[in-house]
């Protein structure tokens, strides 16, 4: 099993001119090219920041050369990705069945429980929502091998709420294209990669969302501006990718970013109008058209009552969620586990046809806890051969 840490399906163009060619060697020393790629990265924005002091940055970790994949797989995936995005809405929007499903998770969980409370409760105007989703593959490589291109890919999860990198690839990409063309020549067919155009689509879809809440709720002359709230965590590591984006949003779209965190919604400078439920910060200086989680994703994020008041806040305000409480929930890996199970994508999906093809990238799901069916079974497979599986939180 070999793991592809990001492919940002939805929002890709283009694909590889042609598959499985070999890749001519680098024309320089490792620790040449290396030297030059930690600069170019540098200078191209794929920074984490110091985790000591965040206003200092370094590189961000990443591959040399870019990791062979399938073109077959690839063009496949990106195919499959609108229905998996048809596919969490039609979970998102099916409450009976989300509580039926998580009900056991969240007799043990108490995140699980209160996420379920959260959607249970809320009584937002705001009906639309918008969905920026990451799906994780494992590439199934037949004898470890797959640079001859029979490996199968397999969805690890997929991630509906603070999906990250989408601007980081799309450096990556950049500096894998770069030390092609400086170090392997540019014709080599072998190092041809596909576009990647995650930061720009991640953006024009933040645009839409901001765009739809002004035609459902047009600003009064003296109106504060609206931007788009990003949610983050305090002392955030991560910041140029979601930088990055902002910047995107604002050059391409005219639409302003705002940085809060869940503790800055329940702050004395936000304010949710009890009546129109508009988002206000900093005095009323503007208000939030739509609401971009990259926090509040774990439990950990949670220390008090007072970050779960926020989230209600924010759920309830008219602004457009990415995500969604009920998109949240949709993501967990035990809806995952419940919709691989038979006949049950099959529920949501538009044909027997597309659930077929979904299908095709489900991988084994097992419940561990204790008396689930098959439990016990799996736990002895999975120590007596640990490569062929993968441990996931919930």
């Amino acid at each position: 099993m070999r793991m592809l840490s990001f492919l940002p399906s939805l929002l890709l163009g283009g694909a590889p001119r042609r598959s499985q060619t070999p890749r001519k060697p680098l024309r320089a020393s490792a620790d040449e090219a290396l030297a030059d790629a930690v600069a170019w990265i540098v200078a191209h924005g794929g920074c984490y920041a110091d985790p000591e002091r965040l206003e200092l940055y370094g590189h961000a970790p990443f591959a040399l050369e870019p990791f062979p994949f399938p073109k077959r797989e690839y063009d496949r995936l990106v195919a499959l990705q609108p229905h998996f995005n048809a596919l969490v809405d039609a979970v998102a929007r099916d409450a009976a069945w989300l509580d039926e499903t998580l009900a056991p998770a969240a007799k043990a969980d108490a995140f699980t429980r209160r996420l379920l409370e959260l959607r249970e409760t809320c009584d937002s105007p705001q009906k639309a929502s918008l969905g920026l989703l990451r799906s994780d593959y494992m590439l199934d490589a037949p004898g470890g091998d797959m640079e001859d291109g029979s490996g199968r890919a397999l969805q690890v999860e997929l991630n509906t709420i603070a999906s990250s990198f989408g601007c980081l690839s799309t450096v990556l990409s950049g500096l894998h294209a770069y030390v092609a063309g400086r170090y392997a020549g540019a014709a080599d067919d072998g190092w041809l990669l596909p576009e990647n155009g995650a930061r720009d689509g991640l953006a024009a879809g933040l645009a839409v969302a901001h765009r739809e809440y002004e035609r459902q709720f047009p600003a009064a002359d003296d109106a504060p501006p609206r931007r788009v709230a990003i949610v983050v965590q305090p002392g955030e590591r991560n910041q140029m990718d979601q930088r990055m984006l902002e910047h995107a949003l604002q050059d391409a779209h005219g639409v302003a970013m705002s940085r809060v965190t869940l503790l800055d919604v329940v702050g004395a400078n936000a304010a949710l109008d009890e009546h129109s439920r508009a988002l206000a910060f900093d005095g009323g200086a503007w208000e939030a058209s739509v609401i971009y989680f990259r926090a509040g994703y774990s439990p950990a994020e949670y220390h008090s009552e007072a970050e779960w008041t926020a989230r209600a806040a924010l759920e309830n305000s008219r602004a457009i969620k990415c995500p969604t409480v009920a998109y949240q929930l949709a993501g967990t890996k035990k809806v995952q586990q419940a919709l691989a199970a038979p006949g049950v994508v099959e529920r949501f999906a538009s044909s027997s046809k597309v659930a077929d093809e979904l299908r095709t990238v489900f991988a084994g799901l097992y419940a561990l806890e204790p008396g689930a069916d098959g439990a016990d079974e799996m736990i002895k497979a999975a120590i007596s051969n640990p490569d062929r599986f993968v441990l996931k939180p919930q």
